[in-house]
């Protein structure tokens, strides 16, 4: 087995059509757990305690819960739609990424490893991202990693300059108004 570490990055800024159209999408009876691993300080990002009134469906009462069960509602719906009876971690966290008044970037987000030559029922000397290769092989092809790494634009939140101070919207019902649907960037 080959492993490659990857810096690979999909910028997410303002593409809220991919989530838009898994959301739409009906079930299907496969399924994999996605697990969310928060990599914020403590009291900040998934950990911040900033007490918060639970809105649109989110029971979270502070801005770190509200946040963690929006991703982990998203995963749920990402782990709906996939095969696999290995489990597929996802490292988030929030960070400031560039944002003005008028753009910014909302998150990024790609595999950490691709693998190629680990099992006999793969492509020979074909590259694969390690949750797939764990889904193929039945196996996690690298135990304690994540296998999808994410960052989240802190400053939508915490700068006012930061694309008009629209701030982040953690509801589960896409009831955002102005604001940015989260769930719809996750």
């Amino acid at each position: 087995m080959r492993l490659l570490r990857t810096h690979f990055s999909l910028i997410l800024a303002l593409a809220f059509l991919p989530a838009a159209l898994l959301l739409a999408a009906p079930p299907v009876s496969a399924g994999a757990n996605v697990v969310i691993v928060p990599f914020d300080a403590p009291g900040t990002g998934y950990f911040d305690p900033t007490p918060v009134a639970p809105i649109g469906g989110n029971p979270g009462t502070t801005l770190g819960d509200q946040r963690l069960i929006a991703a982990q509602f998203a995963a749920t719906l990402w782990g709906a739609t996939l095969t696999s009876d290995q489990p597929i971690f996802v490292g988030v966290q929030f960070v400031p990424l560039t944002c003005t008044p008028t753009s910014g970037v909302l998150g990024s987000a790609g595999t950490t490893f691709v693998i190629n030559n680990f099992d006999p029922s793969a492509e020979i000397d074909t590259w694969y991202h390690s949750a797939l290769a764990d889904a193929i092989s039945g196996v996690d092809q690298v135990p304690g990693f994540v296998d999808i790494g994410s960052n989240f634009n802190s400053s939508v939140d915490d700068d006012p300059n930061c694309l008009g101070g629209r701030g982040w919207y953690y509801g589960l019902d896409h009831n955002e108004g102005t604001a940015i649907d989260f769930l719809t960037v996750l």
